[in-house]
């Protein structure tokens, strides 16, 4: 097998260089040059085929005689030309004629050969199969000189067999059109035998003249000379065989002038045919070959291309489904657009296009050469605004510089085309909105004034559309460049002032523009986080203050620029809560962020006749400036003493959603500090009590609704004349059928949690003054007990609901004892019947029954869950110790609160132990001790702890003093709580001291509290209780 594929290879090698022979010699014969010609042009496109076959590892049996029989054939047509070469010296036509005759027998001869390869010898590559078939056919019928048909017994006929060195360069006669009767006006000018060098027998490109008088190819006979020197013989010419004295070489200047002068003529020749080849769309792949190679020996070869249109038809071949092809293609344009011609020509082409999308390509070398051809094309502005057009064209060269890793060299070229496409602005744009700022952020810093002007214009309109914030924040030079935009004033000096600003009615309209363009961009940037510090380390707040604080009407329209000034502040605030207020100075009078000076400035800026939104930013930075405490102290002092309460309740009814909120914020973030005041503010405003009530009707759940509940809820509960107005208003029944839709899901939200959570805020603000009969009355008809037992029942309500619900319970709970009325057995009345009633209704009517209504055995009254607020008749006992499992402290702390009224002085605690414990409340109550460490859980718990000893049975003090973690806790109570937690731990201390012990599993608890109340002995500290 392997003496199978050797001898195979050999016969392939020996046909192609019998072909490459062949293509060496019909270029130097001039008498029937058109048909030798020809003869090349058919071996020429034989060879491909060879290779094909050369290279498939299983042919069928027959291709190795079909190869031979080729080989042979082959041979014979190179010893017919070589014949000719030599018997065009003698200028015998009769015996040229014969030899074309026989040279056309060679070529039928050898397509009856190429007719006969089957398909299968070229595996998968069908475009083989098909060229081989047609070049067959060709062959099969050419006609040289006679028309007269061949048999194929006469082509069998021929044989015999030449070696010759192998080159495989592209012939003159490759391009050729192959019909017979072709008479086009193509013609090669004759080669003459002065123009080859005898040594290389090939044209010479430098020819010089030794001493012999013989010219040869410069490199050639030097290195002749080398050779003979390096073999210490005498220098000899090769061709008369005289002796040499010196190495003299004379340049041949007419000789290589003559050369030249052919060899230009002759290249137009050879492009007018590889022009004629593509128009075609025949031998595409070596059309392109020899254009590439005439293109790179000559200018004005390149000036041929253009000027008869090969330049535009190669374009098409750009979307060949042969990558060679697109590959050569690119390669050729590249060369063709180095002059302003060939760009000129490309600008009227899709050729920009088309290699904007190969940039994608996964063959790495296609993606190369497109890459180097735009490189090429982009050199001129006007093309690198057609790729700048292109879609996904500056994607792909943005994906492919950042991706430098992959492909350091591609990455180049794409940074070096990024570079070019710079030359026109709107590029940059581009690039931008593909991830790519940095050319439009360099030219905003260095360009000049009008580049300045356009490329905030464009980062404005990028703003708009993306998130371009990180990369521009992250250039500090771009940040004061944008200020610096945005800062149109001269400081001038003079009496009673500091600065005064140039009136922006002074400044021309572009001006204008790419100032309120560079406001955008710095609103944009401004809301993120890591941009805050930036911005605020380029000096952009005490500008900002100064546009917001010192521009007047009188300089034009001001109130723009205030409100993008206003927002810019707002985000920076919002976006990074570590910005310290205090550290940045707002004036040259040293006045500080935070200080009274610039809140009575921000005060006095709500107005209703302002802009909604220049509104709504004041009121963001003060929100904002509220997390800091000196700031805050500022607002709050400032709050008293200005206008700013009664401006921004009026803003509460404010047509904007959004303003509207935010004054509500405003008013829930002050409540804490100035509540009472916001309170009957409220109270006093004209139609203001109705408004806030009537937010609650029924409908879709907003924003406003939760914020205004809320705020509601948060103002002072005590404020007896708020809450009748609110009362009066209808409140309490409405607030009511709000929560029992939401509880029975009516309606939905995501503001329905924080509604609802304000809602019952609204509710249990009316507990806390339940000393007035209206409140009283209206609760009792509204049964808020029940209400609130049922937000415990619900799982689904949010800890803080619970926290609150727990709340409302224990302050009605504490009213229990008071409303209790004293037990008064109840006769049902009995009416008097007549004698015949009596009769008739003897054997039927039963005894009347007194009716017995059994008292609370806390309270010792008729108890009501309506009417009393009682936990027990309400069943809300056991809801408020499942509070305790609850993971929120503040509703664990509420539940014991609301537990604690069942032990109170006024009430029989001995039976409020028994109805905890029996509902395992005593263990409920250790357990929330143990998970919790909030003091006020565990002041609580010790509380109901104490009473539980005091007054509990001794299954219930057994259960206490059984616990291993309570001595620990009351230890750590007693060291660190305050007066009161180590008062009520130093009690339980004692009461556990004088306990028996009722452990089994552990330690004695006598030894235990003997410990504690050592450590409490040895701590100092004593109280007089004891």
């Amino acid at each position: 097998m392997n003496d199978d594929k050797r001898s195979k290879s050999e016969v392939s090698d020996s046909i192609q260089n019998a072909i490459s022979e062949v293509m060496n010699s019909v270029g130097s014969v001039r008498k029937e040059q058109e048909k030798l010609l020809e003869v090349g042009s058919y071996l020429h496109r034989v060879a491909p085929s060879i290779t094909e076959l050369q290279y498939n590892p299983n042919p069928p049996p027959e291709v190795s005689q079909i190869l031979q029989s080729l080989s042979n054939n082959v041979n014979i047509a190179k010893n017919l030309v070589a014949k000719c070469v030599r018997v065009a010296q003698l200028d015998p036509d009769e015996y040229m004629r014969s030899i074309i005759q026989n040279l056309q027998k060679v070529i039928q001869a050898i397509g009856d050969d190429l007719s006969k390869i089957p398909a299968s010898a070229f595996e998968d590559n069908k475009y083989a199969s098909a060229a081989i078939g047609t070049i067959a056919q060709e062959m099969q019928n050419a006609q040289f000189h006679s028309r007269n048909s061949v048999t194929h017994s006469e082509r069998q006929s021929l044989s015999g067999s030449v070696k010759m060195p192998l080159t495989r360069d592209p012939r003159l006669g490759d391009f050729f059109p192959r019909e017979s009767n072709y008479s086009g006006p193509e013609r090669v000018e004759p080669l003459y035998d002065s123009f080859f060098c005898p040594i290389t027998k090939k044209i010479m490109i430098d020819p010089v003249t030794i001493d012999s008088g013989i010219t040869y190819e410069k490199s050639a006979i030097l290195e002749l000379f080398e050779k003979q020197e390096s073999a210490s013989e005498p220098l000899t010419c090769p061709v008369t065989g005289m002796k040499m004295e010196t190495k003299n070489l004379n340049t041949n200047v007419a000789l290589k002038a003559t050369i030249d002068e052919w060899a230009a003529r002759t290249e137009v020749t050879r492009i007018r045919i590889a022009g004629n080849e593509l128009m075609k769309g025949e031998m595409v792949h070596d059309a392109i070959n020899e254009l590439k190679s005439i293109s790179q020996k000559r200018k004005k070869n390149i000036d041929q291309i253009h000027s008869i249109g090969i330049t535009k038809i190669l374009t098409k071949y750009l979307e060949s489904m042969d990558a060679t092809i697109r590959c050569g293609t690119l390669e050729l344009l590249t060369t063709l657009i180095q002059d302003d011609a060939g760009k000129e020509i490309m600008g009227q082409t899709r050729a920009i296009q088309i290699a904007a999308k190969l940039i994608s390509s996964s063959n790495s070398i296609q993606k190369s050469l497109a890459l180097s051809f735009l490189e090429e094309a982009t050199k001129k502005e006007y093309l690198g605004r057609v790729l700048g057009h292109t879609s996904g064209a500056i994607l792909l060269l943005v994906t492919t510089k950042v991706n430098e890793s992959a492909d350091p060299e591609a990455a180049k070229k794409a940074s070096q085309i990024l570079k070019n496409m710079e030359k026109r602005p709107k590029n940059m744009k581009y690039m931008a909105l593909n991830g790519y700022l940095d050319p439009l952020l360099t030219n905003l810093v260095e360009g000049n004034e009008e580049m300045q002007m356009e490329m905030v214009g464009y980062l404005s309109e990028l703003a708009q559309k993306q998130d371009i914030s990180f990369t521009v924040a992250q250039e500090s030079r771009a940040c004061e460049a944008l200020i610096r935009l945005v800062r149109t004033k001269a400081t001038t000096t003079g009496s009673g002032t500091t600065e005064t600003e140039v009136p922006a009615a002074s400044l021309d309209s572009n001006k204008q523009t790419v100032r309120k363009a560079a406001f955008d961009v710095l609103v944009s940037i401004s809301s993120h986080k890591s941009n805050a510090m930036s911005l605020v380390n380029a000096g952009v707040a005490p500008v900002m203050i100064e546009e917001l604080f010192l521009r007047t009407p009188g300089d034009g329209n001001p109130i723009p620029p205030k409100i993008s000034a206003s927002g810019i502040l707002a985000n920076l605030l919002e976006s990074e809560p570590d910005i310290d207020p205090e550290k940045i100075q707002v004036n040259k009078n040293g006045h500080k962020l935070s200080s009274h000076y610039t809140m009575y400035n921000f005060a006095h800026m709500l107005k209703v006749s302002m802009p909604e939104q220049l509104n709504i930013n004041v009121i963001r930075i003060l929100l904002a400036l509220s997390t800091k405490t000196k700031a805050l102290n500022a607002i709050v002092t400032v709050a008293r003493e200005t206008e700013m309460i009664p401006t921004v309740t009026e803003l509460l009814d404010a047509s904007s959603e959004e303003l509207s909120v935010a004054a509500v914020k405003l008013l829930s973030m002050l409540c804490a500090h100035i509540g009472h005041t916001i309170a009957d503010r409220l109270c006093n405003t004209k139609g203001q009590q109705y408004n806030l009530v009537n937010k609650f009707s029924p409908g879709r759940i907003t924003e406003k609704h939760a914020k205004w509940a809320n705020f509601l809820a948060k103002l002072p509960h005590q404020n007896l004349t708020f809450n009748l107005h609110l009362l009066n208003q209808g409140a309490i029944p409405m607030v009511v059928a709000r929560i029992d839709e939401i509880l029975h899901g009516a309606i939905a939200s995501r503001y329905a949690k924080g509604y609802l959570e304000g809602l019952v805020g609204i509710l249990v603000r009316f507990t806390t003054t339940m000393y007035d009969p209206e409140i009283i009355t209206a609760v009792m008809e509204n049964n808020l007990m029940h209400v609130f037992n049922e937000l415990l029942v619900r799982n689904t309500c949010p800890e803080e609901v619970q926290e609150l619900a727990c709340t409302g319970i224990m302050n009605l709970s504490s009213l229990s004892i008071s409303l209790s009325k004293p037990l008064e057995e109840q006769r049902q009345p009995v009416k008097r019947k007549s004698f015949l009633n009596k009769v008739l209704s003897k054997n039927t009517q039963k005894e009347p029954v007194m009716e017995v209504i059994l008292p609370c055995t806390v309270h010792g009254g008729v108890c009501t869950e309506k009417g009393t607020f009682c936990i027990i008749e309400s069943g809300a006992v056991e809801r408020l110790l499942g509070c305790l499992e609850n993971e929120n402290e503040k509703a664990v702390g509420a539940a014991l609160g609301a537990l604690s009224t069942l032990l109170e002085d006024k009430v029989d605690i001995e039976k409020g132990v028994q109805i905890i414990h029996e509902r395992d409340g005593v263990q409920r109550v250790l357990r929330a001790l143990r998970e919790h460490r909030e003091e006020s859980i565990w002041y609580k718990a010790f509380w109901i702890i104490e009473r539980c000893l005091l007054r509990g049975s001794e299954e219930v003090i057994k259960e206490i003093s059984s616990n291993r973690a309570l001595p620990g806790r009351l230890l750590t109570a007693f060291h660190s709580g305050d007066v009161n937690m180590r008062k009520v731990a130093n009690n339980i201390l004692h009461q556990l001291n004088r306990m028996p012990d009722y452990s089994r599993s552990f330690v004695s608890m006598e030894i235990l509290i003997c410990n504690a109340i050592s450590q409490i002995c040895f701590s100092g500290i004593l109280f007089e209780i004891w």
